[in-house]
């Protein structure tokens, strides 16, 4: 029971510190990246859109259509 307690103090010690601690312009996280890169989106040769980005939406529109047996 002691140990658990030590352990509490321990993890709500270091919340507080880093609640308290004001972020950054350098602390940001920037994620960059360019849709027109291959593995992304790209067209083929009939230029019908390729890619993950594509297939995440061919998947997303399939599964509302499932659903509601549209």
């Amino acid at each position: 029971m002691k140990l658990l307690r030590i352990c509490l103090t321990i993890i709500m010690t270091s919340i507080l510190l880093t609640m308290a601690l004001p972020a950054k312009a350098e602390d940001a996280l920037r994620i960059v990246y360019n849709v027109g890169v291959a593995p992304l989106k790209f067209e083929d040769e009939t230029k019908r859109p390729q890619g993950l980005f594509p297939d995440i939406w061919r998947l997303w529109a399939k599964k509302p259509a499932k659903k509601y047996n549209l």
